[in-house]
């Protein structure tokens, strides 16, 4: 609560420069000394275009698709670059579901003990499926 108090302190009374002045210091204060910023472990990633939902609330309507997927070869090719992550979450505007190549992906990921968390509408889940994302 106080870290917050005092951004909430510099924002009103020197403006909002100076707040993002400070963040970035408290950020680069432990990497000036290696001139290096830590990798993330965690990343999102939109493994397709499609929903089976049109949700009148949902921006995604507004976001023109070819309606592709990610495919397993591609994702084994940005997993293996990406060997320093430990968690991933397939997430954005699509339905994680509905790329053919998603049970390939959690059994990828499992693998090589990487976490994976996604969003769903829940509607393509059956009980086949809710067992293999379990197990």
């Amino acid at each position: 609560m106080k870290k917050i108090t005092r951004g909430i302190y510099i924002y009103k009374k020197r403006g909002i420069r100076s707040l993002v002045s400070s963040v970035y210091n408290k950020f680069t204060k432990n990497y000036r000394k290696s001139d290096t910023c830590p990798l993330p472990d965690t990343i999102t990633l939109e493994i397709g275009r499609m929903c089976n939902l049109r949700c009148k609330m949902c921006w995604r309507r507004a976001v023109e698709s070819d309606g592709g997927h990610l495919s397993f070869e591609k994702f084994k090719g940005i997993m293996e670059r990406m060997d320093f992550i430990s968690r991933i979450t397939f997430g954005g505007l699509a339905e994680p579901l509905m790329n053919p190549d998603f049970f390939k992906m959690i059994d990828f990921c499992d693998k090589n003990d990487i976490i994976v968390d996604f969003t769903t509408n829940a509607m393509l889940l059956d009980e086949e499926k809710s067992r293999k994302i379990i197990s």
